[in-house]
């Protein structure tokens, strides 16, 4: 933040780029480039424990500042990065050569397309896998696997159907986790990792409201350091060893 200047821009936008919680960013623009980034400050601003000022109704509500992860923070580096392909680019040369040419987003387009029902035509509708799981080909194009086994969420997605009877996009209120009697962290290091630092805060105040924390984790990680009441080492790769052991 030492580049900040008085005659900076300030705007407010969104880091929507590798997650869900759309956390607000306060940047300083200067002839026309971003130079900073700080957290949004127009909610409850200079407060950094918002549960010491506000009432416990507001903050269960969410109503706090949703300080960004570090990815946020630094995603100006995608922005201006060199190497970052910013229109659409066609192969030229031999695969491997690294030879392309510039092509119109028409082009590119079009050239996709003709693939996928070439492809779908020689060597059948679920020879292409969708990539993304919320978005898939087959309702509209008639081809393409759907995202059953395809990503990792099923290790999540299938016991919230069993256990809370929600998708895996019906997301709970964070308020719920003040209702438990035991919170486990299995393979979750939020602190570090999450896409959102609110669900850490939300964890903190679970903790000193009684509510114990149990973190299994091969590694010592700041979530067990901070977050924990009990940190459960395990042997990598030995989780389902250990929840058959459990139930």
């Amino acid at each position: 933040m030492n580049n900040v200047q008085a005659g900076d821009i300030i705007r407010y936008t969104s880091c929507g780029d590798h997650c869900w919680n759309m956390c607000v960013l306060k940047v300083h623009i200067r002839d026309g480039k971003i130079i900073a980034v700080e957290p949004d400050d127009t909610i409850n601003p200079g407060l950094p424990r918002e549960d010491s000022y506000v009432s416990k109704e507001t903050v269960d509500r969410c109503m706090v500042q949703l300080r960004p992860c570090a990815k946020g923070y630094v995603h100006t580096r995608y922005l201006y990065d060199p190497n970052r392909v910013i229109y659409p680019m066609k192969r030229v040369g031999k695969r491997g050569e690294g030879k392309f040419e510039r092509i119109s987003w028409d082009e590119a387009l079009d050239t996709i397309a003709k693939k996928l029902v070439e492809v779908k035509k020689k060597y059948g509708p679920y020879s292409i896998k969708d990539q993304d799981v919320m978005f898939p080909l087959s309702p509209w194009f008639g081809a393409g696997c759907a995202g059953w086994g395809s990503h990792s969420w099923q290790g999540s997605e299938e016991p919230r159907w069993w256990v809370l009877g929600t998708p895996m996009d019906g997301q709970q209120d964070e308020a719920n986790l003040f209702k438990a009697k035991l919170i486990v962290l299995w393979g979750f290091n939020p602190v570090s990792t999450l896409s959102s630092n609110r669900a850490v805060y939300n964890l903190l105040r679970a903790r000193e409201m009684g509510i114990p924390v149990i973190c299994i984790e091969s590694r010592y990680t700041p979530s067990a350091e901070v977050i924990a009441d009990q940190w459960i080492p395990i042997r990598p790769s030995t989780d389902v060893a250990m929840m058959i052991a459990m139930a």
